[in-house]
């Protein structure tokens, strides 16, 4: 696939991030971030979502509405694979209409 003007490119990452106060405790977490095909950023910020049904649903409802701000035909999803982590949102966006 070409990446192409009408495009909308989001690029997915997970990270961990230690809750405060409970410094063995992690909080599995997804960051996303948007852009056109020239790479700039369209959202105001990045959007960190949970890797759950819950997240996944925020992640769809966020990439709806920036394509429909900018006009855009197209989105287009990379992710970081690292480990397992990926695989549940993977599959989530694979099956979506």
């Amino acid at each position: 696939m070409n990446i192409i003007m009408d495009n909308l490119l989001f690029g997915v990452g997970y990270f961990f991030m230690k809750k405060k106060g409970k410094c063995r405790e992690l909080s599995k977490t997804h960051i996303a971030q948007a852009t056109n095909f020239r790479g700039i950023v369209l959202a105001k910020r990045h959007l960190t979502f949970k890797n759950a049904m819950e997240g996944y649903e925020k992640l769809q409802h966020w990439m709806d509405e920036l394509q429909q701000k900018h006009r855009l035909k197209t989105v287009i999803i990379g992710m970081e694979p690292t480990g397992h982590y990926w695989w549940n949102l993977a599959n989530w966006l694979e099956q979506r209409p």
